[in-house]
């Protein structure tokens, strides 16, 4: 046999791409593929059904969207509440007499601390 000649298993490899790859990985990061393919969606099953068919597929993803506002806004609004009530308390408790009460009410807190939100 005679002797082979051996050549390293992982060759020097190229340091980055080129400009032209760079570009052709943000065009379709932005775009994306789906996008690309449309003309060729559009030709093979005519203008109504493709028109109709990224109609449907867009039409899930905007009521999602919608549910996903409306979930963002109710979790923040509890949370705001537990905020206002976890203060109310904590600052009439600093302002309590011996006998549990005082001069601020949780709930002339919470009014106090909403006054510049109202104005």
């Amino acid at each position: 046999m005679a002797a082979e000649a051996k050549a390293p298993l992982l060759q020097e490899a190229r340091r980055g791409a080129t400009p032209a790859q760079t570009i052709g990985n943000i065009v379709v990061s932005i775009v994306g593929t789906g996008v690309l393919g449309l003309p060729y969606a559009f030709r093979t099953t005519g203008w109504l059904t493709g028109a109709l068919g990224v109609a449907g597929a867009g039409a899930p993803p905007s009521t999602c969207w919608h549910f996903t506002e409306a979930t963002i806004i109710l979790s923040q609004t509890g949370g705001t509440v537990a905020y206002l009530v976890f203060i109310g308390q904590n600052v009439s408790s600093v302002f309590a007499t011996e006998d549990g009460h005082g001069p601020l009410t949780p709930a002339n807190v919470v009014l106090a601390l909403l006054l510049p939100v109202q104005a």
